[in-house]
């Protein structure tokens, strides 16, 4: 008898709990969708939350991209630059291999000159717009006259500057003239700054730290 009074006192706890979630006058049927629904929804089932981010954690992960973004991007740039210089230098460097090599192969002169329609020379010692290797049938050593084109350099991308003489010209031996003349050509690119340097033997070299050709 107290086992049967105590299932039927809890049933009417139940009832009394759950009647304020029916609507007065509700079915029995109705009621029984209402406690379903409010199942299905979660309401006092103890379903898991569901998952995502708080507002903290979105501003911890905004906070350490910035920072990343702060360290990484400049370290990025300068490498870009670098890579860019060192392939102007290597483009200079082969143009002035090249004359060298040529003139003591062909028992002659050959010559480079800055160019920006890779075809003449066009003045100046601006020569990161372009230049030419060519053969020089001029007569005069103090002057060139452009035969056949050996080679040409586009224009150097980035917006550079590299500036030299106005020619470069090498004799059979391999030597710069006039004889014992060594060259200089300064280049820069934002915060790169390097030379080519042209020894009196024809030797060409890069140099990043001095300031000027020794």
């Amino acid at each position: 008898m107290s086992l049967k009074a105590d299932t039927l006192s809890t049933r009417g706890f139940l009832a009394r709990l759950v009647s304020p979630l029916t609507p007065t006058g509700a079915s029995p049927a109705q009621s029984g969708k209402v406690r379903s629904g409010w199942a299905l929804a979660g309401i006092a089932t103890g379903s898991p939350r569901i998952p995502g981010f708080t507002l903290i954690e979105l501003m911890v992960t905004m906070a350490m991209a910035a920072i990343l973004l702060t360290v990484g991007v400049p370290s990025f740039q300068s490498m870009i630059r670098n890579n860019r210089a060192a392939t102007h230098m290597n483009e200079m460097i082969s143009a002035l291999n090249l004359a060298r090599s040529e003139a003591a192969k062909r028992g002659g002169r050959v010559s480079l000159c800055p160019s920006t329609d890779q075809a003449t020379c066009t003045g100046g010692t601006n020569w990161n717009n372009g230049w030419i290797v060519f053969v020089d049938i001029s007569t005069d050593e103090s002057a060139v006259t452009v035969g056949t084109v050996l080679g040409v350099g586009e224009a150097l991308s980035g917006s550079p500057t590299l500036t030299g003489p106005a020619s470069v010209r090498y004799r059979f031996t391999g030597g710069t003239l006039p004889d014992g003349t060594s060259v200089q050509f300064d280049y820069a690119l934002d915060t790169v700054t390097q030379m080519v340097c042209v020894s009196p033997v024809g030797r060409p070299r890069v140099e990043k730290v001095a300031t000027s050709c020794p």
